[in-house]
């Protein structure tokens, strides 16, 4: 049995870095040429740095054991965020299920198998968001070989029992499929609503922790050392109790902090009695209600592609731009792939945006008015920075999503039936770019939304500006977006994570959103002195005028940007 399970997750860990593209499926070694795995490297720089910077800056305060207990409860949040799309994908709706069932294997060697696949991509996801603070932590904080060994325990021990709560909770809730017509609706649904559920509990969980101020008494200035240290030690005593609630973030930060050879293997006896029954209870559940979801599943998917041959017998006359966007939109939202990697991606950001604002914005509204930091700068001077900061975060969230980027490379070799269509090819531009800006509208109005229910002493009227100038560059970003996957498509794709993870067009994306990104602080500054009323309709009249030359530059040369589609 061990050694079908070791085979098998071999396999399985083995295909999901292929469909990455960071490995050379003919050479074995790193793929230097896929821009994912460029994009890994700066990101682990990236977090390399700021690590270094923010634990440096604690060190020199003696509080570098905070970033630890901050980090931590933020990073399994994470976790778990990204192991309920995972699980979904590889425990049930993976497309090699439906090859594998019919072998010679056992429902629990896939089980434990599949569970291998997850926990290595979460270590993957160590590797780049945890390894690197731990270890500037111990360089930093001049810590000896007993660290950097309970450190590599840490990263093993760490996402273990986060990925085994998971999956108890979907191995659940997938029983409800058998009441759900439309498995894939219902994959989505469950990922959002989990995600959702768990937004709302932490921001709860944090608000109840940290609902009072740190200190609530004078003091005298002859007490600032005392009063210092009062407000250190309630703020650890307030980390301390919402690291309680992981159960395993206490666990780990002692072996981190205190490398007392007792203290260790109490910690590590600890985490393995958390540990083990749990993951009995997972594998004891798993062998009743595993392959009894996975049959139905399969049964599912079958059953869709003998109804296919059916769907051409019920064909109803659309008008052709109903059909063609409606088209569109079914390519994102019906594929899960698509879906989650295009779509969630917004969904995502946005609860965690909603979890951070409801932490950190109450108190920075309350510091700025403390301060009368408003009034100096000028109410219409604020409300112009809180606008565009808002339209940046926006723009922020286009570039982590794949929508418009990768509008023409996810149709694959099915793009070239734009050119023999009876559609003039500027319309089909245009069609091709309404989805994009359809969803991206939902993400700029639930983004907005957000800071509204927050900042209540702003005018609604600028949020409907703030909305109204997103969706301009909205539009900009995704025509800009599209002439690029047209004028570099990737169409020679066999999986459909392909176009999604190994895209060089991203490059631009990102080169576009730092653009924008300037263009607003330029408003900011040549508007500084001038009225709300009179900088906000200027930004839009700017914006429309450069979006109407974009348009006819496009309109002009529409034939040269769609020649490399053959």
């Amino acid at each position: 049995m061990i050694k079908k399970i070791k085979e098998l997750s071999k396999i399985f860990i083995k295909d999901y870095l292929q469909n990455l593209y960071i490995f050379n499926k003919d050479t074995k070694k790193i793929n230097k040429k896929s821009t994912f795995t460029w994009l890994l490297i700066i990101a682990m720089i990236a977090i390399t740095f700021i690590s270094f910077k923010i634990i440096s800056w604690l060190d020199n305060g003696g509080q570098s054991i905070l970033f630890l207990k901050i980090y931590f409860p933020v990073l399994a949040t994470i976790f778990m965020f990204q192991a309920i799309l995972i699980c979904t994908n590889v425990f049930f709706f993976s497309k090699d299920l439906e090859y594998i069932l019919p072998l010679p294997i056992k429902p629990i060697e896939l089980l434990i198998a599949k569970f291998n696949n997850v926990i290595s991509i979460t270590y993957g996801m160590e590797a780049l968001f945890l390894a690197p603070p731990l270890m500037i932590f111990g360089i930093i904080a001049a810590k000896s070989i007993i660290y950097y060994l309970t450190m590599i325990l840490v990263l093993i021990i760490f996402p273990i029992l986060l990925i085994i709560v998971i999956c108890i909770i979907m191995l659940f809730i997938m029983q409800l499929t058998r009441f759900i017509k439309n498995k894939d609706i219902f994959q989505i649904l469950i990922v959002l609503i989990l995600s959702f559920i768990m937004t709302t509990a932490e921001t709860y969980l944090f608000k109840s922790i940290f609902n009072d101020n740190i200190i609530n008494v004078e003091i005298n200035e002859n007490d600032q050392i005392e009063a210092a240290k009062l407000n250190n030690q309630i703020l650890n005593d307030k980390l301390d109790r919402l690291n309680n609630y992981f159960i395993v973030v206490n666990p780990c930060i002692s072996l981190l902090t205190n490398l007392d050879i007792i203290n260790i293997v109490i910690q590590i006896l600890r985490l393995i009695l958390i540990i083990i029954p749990t993951f009995f209870i997972f594998i004891f559940l798993g062998k009743i209600l595993y392959l009894k979801n996975l049959l139905k599943n399969i049964a599912y998917i079958n059953k869709n592609k003998n109804k296919k041959k059916l769907i051409k017998n019920k064909y109803k006359k659309n008008k052709i731009k109903k059909s063609y966007i409606k088209n569109e939109l079914k390519k994102i939202i019906k594929n899960p792939t698509f879906f989650t990697q295009c779509v969630f991606r917004y969904l995502f950001i946005i609860l965690i945006l909603l979890f951070i604002i409801n932490l950190l914005l109450p108190a920075t509204l309350e510091n700025f008015q403390e301060e009368d930091l408003i009034n100096k700068m000028g109410i219409d001077n604020f409300a112009l920075q809180c606008m565009c900061i808002v339209i940046g975060i926006i723009q922020i969230i286009f570039t982590l999503g794949n929508l418009s980027i990768t509008a023409i490379s996810r149709d694959g070799k099915d793009a070239t039936v734009m050119k023999y269509i009876p559609v003039p090819l500027y319309k089909q531009f245009i069609w091709k770019n309404i989805p994009q800006i359809l969803i991206n509208m939902i993400a700029i109005t639930g983004t907005v939304v957000v800071f509204a229910i927050n900042i209540q002493n702003i005018s609604i009227l600028y949020y409907f500006a703030v909305i109204l100038i997103a969706m301009i560059l909205n539009i900009i970003n995704s025509f800009l977006m599209v002439v690029v996957d047209l004028k570099k498509p990737n169409l020679d794709w066999i999986t459909e994570t392909s176009p999604l993870k190994d895209n060089g067009n991203k490059l631009y994306q990102y080169v576009t959103t730092i653009l924008i990104i300037l263009l607003l602080i330029y408003f900011v500054r040549i508007f500084e002195d001038v009225s709300i009323k009179i900088s906000i309709p200027s930004i839009i009249i700017i914006l429309f005028v450069i979006l109407f030359f974009i348009n006819i530059c496009i309109k002009k040369n529409i034939e040269k940007i769609f020649k490399k589609i053959n």
